[in-house]
């Protein structure tokens, strides 16, 4: 086993103590000598593992379908590793080595951090956050990652349909339903029974591949019973699709199991089937993990792997709906998450939802009634951004974070919102520190805030006792997020009060009086249409109320 950490430099990785049992890369050192080389070597080997054959949790429906990088070289010529954890295989001349990616925040290989984070982000409430030694944590955290994925991947699938495929049954008796097998009826009925032998091709899901699922799935039953119940909870297909399998199949043997992997080698191809290929996939790797299907039957799966990215970006929408529900805040604000909008329009058409650029948004916090946005908020779980969390020194310069700067001030004018936040992972104590965009014009009040998430010093608390911890962080994170909440409430007040603001708002209500639409308004005054419409609807309001009196 070789062990690595995302973010991290690949050389200083494979030089830790735990590697040094290593067979291959004790094999790449007799060959190769240099240090240099043998990284080398060994970060090509890494990144010449088929895309096609990893199973990926991620923003892309739990597949490798766009091109990315396990490993990567900076500018100096060293490796890094990237946002991935998880598990691959690699084979060199010969030799099988497993390499196993755990956070750079996991203190060992029981992975409490890790498993912390997907249970929150994924919204499972199962309990694997026991303590366990380090020789079953990773066995673990492969049987999570293994369910989760499957789950979504047959729940995707289900949507459109059970699978199926045409059938042969043969019959023997009177209910005479298809082709007349003339051969087989003269064997099995030479003297007249009143049976006659037929065969018949029925479209069903009583079929090889459905069978090898419900093998798959029920195996991993079996060993996460308490997870496999939170997933069908979460993903309400797979309990559907699973209860009618049941009715008309039963899980394969282990000597059936190895069989219909065998069969079901075949990819499918159908165009109505296609998202059931991963659930194929995904299958045959698990029966290949619990050591029910043999690992030379010709498949060629070679790992497993979790977007970090990803999960963070979901842990963060996670922290922000919990703390608002237990602090009984949701009357006040409203969250959404990967909310879409469309940029650049070509100036002369009509239809925007063609040839249009789009921003994706992580998290945007809206007021209580969704229609003026208070704070954007945009994920970072690269090392870069921990840098500059962790560190005493404010310069936010670095080349690592340029473009995610560019990205959060894109966002605020795009969307006309003057708080951004920045939600990073930070080694230390953590505080918010706070950039304004325009230094150099005080009347501009546009600013952005590093929200940092303490997860260091964890090393003496296992389980529940770091689950206890990091809910005291996630607490504390928020307590920052509220001041920049009520920050912008501020700006806005006084805005509205006097300034560009007010006069922009008499101005919107008088052209409102003439009949003229808020959105025209909105583009002629330059602000949101959200809020003209607003300040239109509390001139209607307080119009009617004063008739009325």
């Amino acid at each position: 086993m070789i062990y690595l950490k995302d973010y991290s430099k690949l050389e200083e990785c494979i030089s830790e103590e735990i590697n040094k049992e290593s067979s291959l890369l004790q094999s790449i050192y007799k060959e190769t000598g240099d240090s240099e080389e043998r990284v080398d070597r060994f970060a090509k080997l890494i990144d010449g593992v088929s895309q096609s054959d990893i199973l990926v949790l991620g923003e892309n429906d739990c597949a490798a379908k766009e091109p990315f990088k396990i490993v990567t070289q900076g500018n100096k010529g060293e490796y890094w590793t990237q946002q991935y954890i998880g598990l691959l295989q690699i084979t060199s001349d010969g030799t099988k080595e497993e390499v196993f990616i755990r956070s750079r925040f996991d203190v060992n290989e029981s992975c409490e951090f890790s498993k912390y984070i997907l249970n929150k982000a994924l919204g499972l409430k199962a309990n694997i956050l026991q303590k366990v030694e380090p020789s079953v944590g990773r066995g673990e955290i492969l049987d999570l990652i293994l369910a989760i994925i499957f789950a979504m991947q047959i729940a995707r699938a289900y949507r459109k349909g059970i699978y199926r495929r045409y059938r042969t049954y043969e019959n023997n008796d009177s209910k005479l339903k298809g082709r007349i097998d003339v051969a087989r009826h003269i064997r099995l009925n030479p003297i007249f029974n009143g049976n006659i032998a037929y065969s018949s091709r029925e479209y069903t899901a009583d079929n090889d591949m459905n069978r090898m699922v419900l093998t798959a799935y029920t195996s991993l039953q079996k060993r996460q019973p308490g997870l496999m119940r939170e997933l069908e909870k979460k993903y309400t297909p797979v309990k559907d699709f699973i209860s009618q399998l049941k009715n008309i199949m039963q899980p394969a043997s282990r000597q059936e199991a190895r069989k219909l992997v065998q069969k079901e080698r075949k990819k499918i191809t159908h165009a109505v089937y296609s998202d059931w290929e991963s659930v194929r996939k995904t299958a045959i790797l698990i029966l290949k993990y619990m050591g029910i299907a043999p690992e030379d039957d010709g498949t060629n799966v070679n790992g497993i792997l979790i977007d970090m990215n990803y999960i963070w970006e979901r842990y963060l929408v996670q922290i922000v709906k919990e703390q608002l529900a237990e602090r009984n805040l949701n009357e006040k604000y409203k969250c959404k998450s990967k909310e879409r909008f469309k940029i650049f329009k070509e100036h002369s058409r009509n239809d925007c939802r063609k040839d249009c650029r789009e921003i994706v948004t992580d998290l945007i916090i809206y007021d209580s009634k969704g229609s003026q946005k208070q704070l954007i908020i945009d994920a970072k779980y690269k090392n870069g951004w921990e840098k500059i969390a962790s560190s005493d020194e404010n310069s936010i310069n670095g080349n690592e974070v340029r473009d995610d700067c560019f990205q959060i001030m894109s966002y605020m004018y795009c969307l006309q919102c003057s708080r951004g936040g920045i939600f990073c992972p930070q080694t230390g104590e953590a505080r918010n520190k706070k950039y304004d965009i325009f230094p150099d014009d005080s009347n501009k009040k546009e600013a952005v805030t590093l929200f940092s998430l303490r997860v260091d010093e964890l090393k003496d608390s296992p389980g529940r006792k770091f689950e206890s911890v990091m809910k005291e962080r996630e607490k504390e994170l928020f307590d920052r997020i509220l001041e920049g909440l009520d920050e912008m409430e501020q700006i806005y007040n006084e805005g509205l009060e006097n300034g560009e603001l007010k006069k922009a708002k008499e101005v919107a209500l008088s052209m409102a009086k003439d009949g003229m639409e808020a959105e025209k308004i909105a583009r002629y005054l330059k602000v949101d249409a959200i809020m003209v419409q607003k300040w239109i609807n509390e001139s209607s309001s307080v119009t009617q109320k004063a008739m009325m009196s």
